[in-house]
């Protein structure tokens, strides 16, 4: 590692350690099965990289179903990487099993393998459906096995691809100061960037204030449940949906079940105009999105340039339902 650190980079992937370092290592410490070695393995590479930049990151396994469960520490790992599945929709719904159990577990920030890695080659629709539901984690990973310079590629598969692609990147991107808020504060108290994970209904909640559901199936047709606790606004189109209500619908390719919840304040980046928030050109802009409820509060923590420093803002915003006499 030290021989790569002169030349600037400070970014790993910890991979392999369920298979490469046999049955039974033998260490400074004594023999140990590999499944107690995993988190000698990952803690070594998170303190090494940690001793040489603060601002180094290690990209390792958080739960996974290959190797019998949990590899790296919970308080040892910057980006949990679920990995190694195929691209079809039977990789999609393991991937999201495994990303789900991981944020359950505490893992804060999870990346999703876009079009899986190996075996099955994801198709347009499956890849388009991966990347949507990638955007909605911490981090996107792509390039595989199954087809790294062609299917995992969005121009590929068509302009349209490109495009949905092109969109749903974007939108990650400027959904980076709240998801960096909510990673902050899953480091501070616990927790992770993904709540509310429910397996069976292929869910979960950003944070406090977003709402997914996957697409997991040729069809595009969905049925699911909204939170409890709350009114929730369709992303695309505007419509207020009631706490728990039922939805059932038909997504085109170029949408996906995204809702915000009412009240809600938003931090965004934007630095282009391809997402246009419901409509708006707010290019360059330091933007909150606004979802007016009554009274609503957030503290966020907003971050400094491109490192992990940040500072607090904390947020208000009064609406009154009828204009004042």
């Amino acid at each position: 590692m030290n021989k790569v650190f002169v030349d600037g980079v400070f970014g790993w992937k910890a991979d392999e350690g369920a298979r490469y370092f046999g049955d039974i290592v033998n260490t400074s410490i004594g023999g140990m099965t590999n499944e107690q070695f995993r988190k000698y393995y990952y803690d070594a590479m998170y303190d090494q990289a940690q001793a040489r930049s603060k601002e180094s990151i290690v990209l390792g396994r958080p739960f996974s179903h290959q190797g019998n469960g949990t590899h790296a520490s919970i308080e040892k790992l910057n980006m949990g990487w679920c990995g190694d599945f195929g691209g079809d929709w039977e990789g999609l719904s393991h991937q999201i099993t495994n990303i789900y159990e991981s944020a359950q577990r505490g893992y804060a920030a999870t990346a999703t393998e876009i079009g899986g890695f190996w075996q099955a080659k994801a198709n347009a629709q499956q890849f388009i459906r991966y990347s949507q539901f990638g955007a909605m984690t911490a981090c996107m990973v792509n390039g595989g096995m199954n087809g790294a310079f062609t299917n995992h590629l969005p121009w590929w598969h068509s302009e349209e691809a490109a495009n949905i692609y092109r969109y749903f990147v974007t939108l990650h991107k400027e959904l980076a100061p709240y998801m960096f808020s909510t990673v902050v504060d899953a480091h501070l108290h616990g927790g992770s960037l993904l709540k509310n994970t429910n397996t069976a209904q292929e869910s979960h909640q950003i944070g406090n204030d977003i709402f997914v559901k996957a697409i997991t199936s040729e069809d595009s047709s969905v049925s699911f449940t909204l939170p409890n606790d709350g009114k929730w606004v369709d992303f695309f189109d505007g419509k207020t949906y009631a706490p728990g209500e039922s939805i059932t619908k038909t997504y085109s390719l170029d949408h996906y079940p995204i809702f915000i919840r009412k009240g809600a304040i938003i931090p965004l980046c934007i630095s282009t105009n391809t997402t246009t928030v419901h409509g708006t050109s707010l290019k360059d802009m330091r933007t909150f999105v606004i979802y007016p409820d009554g009274y609503s509060q957030r503290t966020f923590h907003l971050p400094i340039d491109n490192g992990t420093d940040y500072w607090d803002c904390t947020e208000f915003l009064l609406h009154h339902q009828a204009p004042l006499g």
